[in-house]
């Protein structure tokens, strides 16, 4: 279960993602998080490029395309 504070946050982001994105738009996410890829799926962009600073003090990158 979720704290009022995460959900709350969770909303917040997922209205300005819903507000900012365009659709069909190539969005680079620095410092994503596990769940943040549905919430651009949602915005119906056409590109995602996720950036994270993992534990090994390396950078991973997820690069996803949604048609």
């Amino acid at each position: 279960s979720q704290s009022t504070q995460q959900r709350l946050y969770d909303f917040a982001r997922m209205a300005l993602i819903n507000i900012f994105a365009h659709p069909y738009a190539a969005v680079c996410n620095l410092y994503c998080g596990d769940d943040d890829a549905d919430k651009w799926v949602d915005a119906q962009i056409g590109h995602y490029i996720g950036i994270v600073n993992c534990s090994c003090c390396c950078c991973c990158f997820c690069r996803c395309a949604f048609v």
